[in-house]
């Protein structure tokens, strides 16, 4: 166990799933900050698109740590949870967590977690 500055605790599937979004950069790190659009200065920056795509094990990773975190939520009624992913890296990674939950049988409110694809609105 990994514990890291914000008090969480890291196991070897956390590492593991690190390691792979560093590989594959899914996330980067640079030496100096640099301005996000939100304003914040980071030396993070998080990708997120083909990057996951292109890699089963990365999204198959991203999918299950998603489940596993949404089983864990004690949700206040026992509807179907369904994600849905904001274009174009979020529906990679709701399809991601409903197929791992499914198969894995890591359900929420005692059901597998489903997901819908939205469209990309146009200008």
């Amino acid at each position: 166990m990994l514990q890291v500055p914000s008090g969480t605790f890291y196991d070897a599937e956390d590492c593991r799933l690190l390691e792979l979004m560093c590989l594959y950069k899914f996330i980067e790190w640079r030496e100096s900050t640099f301005r996000l659009n939100s304003g914040i200065e980071s030396h993070v920056y998080v990708f997120g698109r083909e990057d996951t795509t292109d890699n089963p094990e990365l999204e198959w990773m991203i999918g299950r740590k998603t489940a596993l975190t949404i089983k864990a939520v004690p949700w206040p009624d026992k509807k179907q949870i369904c994600l849905i992913g904001i274009p174009t890296a979020g529906t990679a990674i709701a399809q991601a967590a409903a197929m791992v939950s499914w198969q894995e049988k890591i359900y929420a409110n005692e059901q597998p977690i489903c997901h819908r694809i939205m469209r990309e609105c146009q200008n």
